[in-house]
């Protein structure tokens, strides 16, 4: 009798450390697929940051070639895929909104250029870009 309650005792031993072992690497599971989760979504946002800050400096230099007569007062928006390459509104997976404003100051004007960069599917922030083009009136560009 006293050799079976021994038996019973290691069975409920091995039991008892089986469960503690399981629950243990179902937290560790949790925590793990927890920091992946994070990681990849902190890898979608330094992706799209870096996709819009390329693209709006490049929007940026050609703004800056343009001549005085070639800017038009106000908002348009510009659709890029996944991969940041123009794209039609409908394909659009990230936006950039451009507005362009104009201000006339002595004998000059200075043309604005601020640079909005979105997704498109939740409308999440994903870079700010303003530069500035001072113009003489006289000279026009």
């Amino acid at each position: 009798m006293i050799k079976n309650k021994k038996n019973i005792s290691r069975a409920n031993l091995f039991l008892i450390e089986l469960i503690i072992i399981i629950t243990f690497f179902i937290v560790s599971l949790t925590i793990t697929m927890h920091i992946f989760s994070k990681a990849n979504s902190l890898s979608v946002d330094s992706s799209a940051l870096n996709g819009a800050a390329i693209t709006m400096q490049t929007n940026a230099e050609q703004y800056k070639l343009m001549s005085y007569n070639d800017f038009n007062a106000g908002t348009q928006a510009l659709y890029y895929d996944k991969n940041w390459q123009s794209s039609k509104k409908e394909n659009g997976y990230y936006v950039i909104t451009v507005e362009i404003s104009l201000e006339n100051k002595n004998n000059s004007v200075i043309a604005t250029f601020n640079q909005n960069a979105k997704f498109v599917s939740n409308n999440k922030q994903i870079f700010n870009l303003e530069t500035k083009k001072f113009f003489k009136k006289d000279i026009g560009n």
